[in-house]
């Protein structure tokens, strides 16, 4: 998974723009729950930094801040529903 720092990144699925991810934005979460295929594309829309959060990290921030777990989970219906 990706925290998006600077820049804009558009993500999209069958070549539709489904948002545009601007900073704050998490890019790659179902990455870390499923490794299946991907349900999206993203392409940087401007210059992006980024910062990785890999699997060790996510649990590690998920059990210490459950607020944090339940961003990631709204963040993820939010984007099926609009899917």
């Amino acid at each position: 998974m990706f925290v998006l720092i600077q820049g804009r990144a558009d993500i999209t699925v069958a070549g539709e723009v489904l948002e545009s991810a601007v900073p704050g934005s998490l890019l790659g979460e179902m990455a870390l729950i499923n490794p299946g295929p991907r349900s999206a594309t993203v392409v940087a829309a401007t210059e992006c930094k980024l910062v990785a959060v890999d699997v060790k990290q996510f649990d590690l921030l998920a059990r210490e801040t459950p607020e944090f777990a339940r961003h990631v989970m709204n963040v993820m219906a939010s984007r099926l529903r609009r899917s």
